[in-house]
Formats: C-alpha cells, structure tokens, sequence
C-alpha cells in the first residue's frame, strides 16, 4: 500500500468517535496514560474508545479513563481491531500509539480519515498525521505520547504518569501478603527483573538493600520476578533463604501489594515504572538504559545511574565490561535508601 497525501488537521467540534490504540508493554502503557488523559480532556464531547492488550487491562483496571477498554491480542491483531472499528458510528479519529503495520492497515479499512502515529519504514500504509518515532530525541517517554497531541494542535502541558489503587485493589494485595505469612510493619518492594541481564542490578546486591532496610525498618521485604526471570528464584533462596518473591503475578494483585509499600527500588522495568506511578517512593536503577527516556517521574521517585557512557542506551544482550553496573551505585541507592526513609519517617 502507498502512503496518502498528509490530511489537514482534524477540527475538534468536528469530532465526535474518537479511539486510542494502546501500547502493548507495561511500562509504555503506563508512560502513554498522561496522553489518554489528555486525549480525553481535549474532546470532551467525542465518545473515546480505548483499545489495549489482556496483559496491561488489569492495570488499568481502577483508572476511569479506562472504562470499557477492549482488549486485543496480537496474533491476529489487524482483523481484530477492523472488526471492533466497523461496530457502530464511524470513528474520525485514531491515536494509533503502537503504529504497526497491522494497526495502520486495519485502519486504513476502516476509513478513519485522521490516523495519527508514528513515522517508520515499516512497510505499513502509514499515519495521516505523523510523530517523529519514539527514542530520536531522547525525551521522556511520556512526551512521545503527548507529541500526538501536538501532531493534531491539541499540546498539553507535561506530566508525569500517575495510576490508581483502588481500596479493593489494596486490599486484595494485603491478603496476599498476609496468606504469604508477610512480616508485620513497613513494606519494601524490590524490582529485580529487566528485559535482559544487562538491566539487572546484582542480586546479591538488592539482598544488601533488603538487609539495610529490614535492620532499620522491621517489616517485610518482597521480591518482583517477571516470567523471563523465571531462572532466577533459586539463585534468590540461595542468597536470602526466607525471601518473599512475587513471582509472575497478575498485574491487579501486583498493584494492590506495591501501593501499600513504604518504599520501592527497581530495575527500570515495569515494576519501576508501577511503584513510581502510583506514588510509592521509587529508586530507579539504570544500568544499560536512559533515565531521561525512562525516567519521567518526580519525587518522591528518584533514580540512580552509573557514570557517563557512551554506549549508553543500550540494547545489547551481552557485555563483556558491563561498565554501566559500576561498584558507586550500591553506595548511591544506599545514600538515597535513608534519604527518603528519613524523609518519610
């Protein structure tokens, strides 16, 4: 398919069926919802339709901006989502924030006449009002996603991604903890998944971080491994045999456990980016990866980073140097440890 010529801009009071094609990771999902909000703010009087993907709908399961989501799945994703567009009135406008050739395709079918997404040589029909592609500029993440406003004339003013635990959701999260025999007293959750190993603190490393917060705090410690951190639960007995690992929980009973948490450090992974999102004082590590990019919260969440390196963002699955995981940043999470348990005290 050949790209179109790039339409005029939409005119709001014009727009009346207006839908938001979610990313389909946690963490951009999370890094998006400033944008859906605003989206929403911005056409007010639209109806908005909001599709995203089964692994991220429990996480946004108590956000009111995401009532009626209606999931996807990636296999089969085109049909999918033509199907759900040619049900009821037209839409005019899409905020195709996953931009895959599959997406603008089925787009392209169901003739929206304003598609918004990113530029790519992908192969696909395109967007009708294109965004420069995500990780050029090295801007914040959740800037990327408010660009597509941007893209239409509608800016709106930068904020950080916050998410909602509902009483319900903590309190499902406080079972679990207890059903788990969880220690009575102050929560730390400690984030030790990441996409590869080279975005993966130490483990022996967070066991010192639990140690210094278990002697100062009491309470509990809970470990956070993904389902490609499977491997790592026996190196964690061997290291702490009484360790409490959550391990591939689903995201509603991860959310309800990190929103009663006194205090969160991660990875830069998803659970960094949930702890930090709703509220939990965060300490972020980055290793491989660009705080600037991935870090778009403020305090009390705060990140660390190792020292200046020109291979940094990295996406490489293996390093035989792995500078960026440098000895100062267990003395810098450390520093920032009882900075925030003395704040918060």
């Amino acid at each position: 398919m050949t790209r179109e010529t790039p339409a005029p801009l939409p005119n709001p009071a014009t727009i009346h069926r207006v839908a938001i094609v979610l990313p389909d990771m946690i963490g951009t999902t999370i890094c998006a919802m400033p944008a859906v909000q605003a989206i929403a703010a911005a056409y007010p009087s639209a109806s908005l339709r909001l599709f995203g993907f089964a692994r991220c709908a429990e996480l946004l399961r108590d956000e009111p901006v995401a009532a009626g989501l209606e999931l996807l799945t990636t296999d089969g994703l085109g049909p999918q989502l033509l199907q759900r567009l040619q049900t009821g009135p037209p839409t005019q406008l899409v905020f195709d924030f996953l931009s895959t050739p599959e997406s603008e395709a089925a787009l392209v079918r169901a003739g929206v006449a304003h598609r918004v997404g990113w530029t790519s040589d992908s192969g696909g029909p395109g967007p009708t009002i294109a965004v420069p592609p995500p990780g050029e500029s090295l801007q914040q993440a959740s800037q990327d996603y408010l660009d597509f406003l941007v893209a239409v004339g509608q800016p709106a003013a930068p904020m950080p991604p916050r998410l909602h635990a509902a009483s319900s959701t903590r309190a499902a999260g406080r079972q679990w903890l207890a059903d788990q025999g969880a220690a009575p007293g102050p929560l730390l959750v400690l984030g030790v998944g990441g996409g590869n190993e080279l975005k993966r603190w130490p483990l022996a490393n967070y066991r010192q971080v639990a140690a210094a917060f278990e002697e100062r705090e009491g309470g509990q410690t809970v470990f956070f491994l993904g389902p490609r951190e499977a491997g790592m639960e026996a190196e964690l007995r061997a290291l702490h045999p009484t360790a409490l690992i959550a391990e591939s929980l689903g995201l509603d009973l991860a959310k309800g456990v990190v929103a009663g948490a006194r205090l969160a450090v991660c990875n830069d992974h998803a659970i960094m980016h949930l702890a930090a999102a709703l509220g939990v004082p965060t300490i972020g590590i980055f290793l491989a990866s660009n705080p600037v990019e991935w870090f778009p919260y403020e305090p009390p969440a705060v990140h660390v980073v190792g020292p200046p390196l020109d291979c940094r963002p990295c996406y490489a699955e293996e390093c035989e140097e792995w500078e960026c995981n440098h000895p100062d940043l267990l003395t810098a999470v450390g520093a920032q440890l009882n900075r925030l348990l003395g704040s918060s005290g």
